[in-house]
């Protein structure tokens, strides 16, 4: 008995070292050890339409291990700059630096820029017209009513439609900065997410590339006049808290990518939007 006794005892021991070996086991393939690869690092980018929408998805694909870019779909150019300040995002992709240097002098806003990605064309468009000097006296003129308004007012300028007054810089000038106005234009200031409606509303309206390509029409064949400026350029935006993260930098890599740069060459008419250096 004694020994059938031990034997029960070795038996016991074996199965609970057996036990203690199928845990083990059981534990690495379930990734409990420090050897299994951990989820990835969701990096949420608010963007509100095409072609920033496109820049985001081609960063998705490009995003190194370790990474994910999800992309957070929201409506205008305010939204994504109010939820990404509150840290609802980790960044945005919607904006040139002025538009966003205006968000946050209204709004005690913290965002900072991360990384230009290309300058976008600004342009005039006219359903019925075929040059500025066609024209007429009184003709309804939409303008965008943020950042962009000094673009325009600089483009008309430069034009001989207005004048602005004496040391206003060009791209700071409102509507109330206008000196002389020959031909009686009347300025009508809108919101850029309205702007292609204004289209079929004004006699000329002014539109970025990327509102305009959303109306079928482009820079080159159909703009009646256009700019480019490096200031701006549409950036990665984040906030002045994670801007130096990990994540911010990985999603700079990503966009910075070869992917993003043959997704804006593949655009219509892809020098509407030229890769910022």
């Amino acid at each position: 008995m004694k020994f059938s006794r031990r034997l029960t005892a070795v038996g016991v021991i074996a199965i609970a070292a057996l036990g203690l070996s199928a845990c083990a086991q059981s534990d690495d393939a379930n990734g409990s050890d420090d050897t299994q690869s951990k989820d990835p690092v969701v990096i949420q980018v608010a963007s509100s339409s095409t072609p920033m929408t496109d820049v985001v998805l081609a960063a998705a694909e490009a995003i190194e291990d370790g990474y994910e870019v999800k992309l957070v779909e929201t409506s205008g150019v305010f939204t994504p700059n109010v939820i990404l300040n509150d840290g609802e995002v980790d960044a945005n992709f919607i904006q040139h630096p002025p538009h966003m240097e205006d968000f946050n002098e209204g709004n005690n806003g913290t965002l900072a820029v991360v990384q230009p990605i290309y300058y976008v064309v600004g342009g005039f468009y006219a359903k019925d017209l075929k040059s500025l000097d066609d024209l007429a006296d009184g003709a309804k003129v939409s303008i965008p009513n943020d950042s962009n308004q000094g673009r325009a007012l600089g483009l008309l300028e430069s034009e001989g439609l207005i004048t602005l007054k004496d040391g206003v810089d060009k791209f700071d000038a409102m509507v109330e900065d206008i000196d002389e106005n020959p031909k009686n234009l009347e300025f009508i200031a809108v919101e850029l997410a309205n702007a292609n409606v204004s289209y079929d509303e004004a006699d000329l309206t002014y539109l970025l590339a990327s509102y305009a390509r959303q109306l079928e029409l482009f820079p080159d064949t159909d703009a009646l006049a256009t700019d480019q400026d490096e200031r701006f350029a549409v950036s990665l935006v984040a906030r002045e808290d994670n801007v130096d993260s990990p994540e911010i930098e990985a999603l700079k890599r990503a966009f910075t990518s070869e992917k993003v740069l043959e997704t804006l060459e593949s655009f219509d008419q892809p020098a509407a939007f030229t890769p910022a250096k």
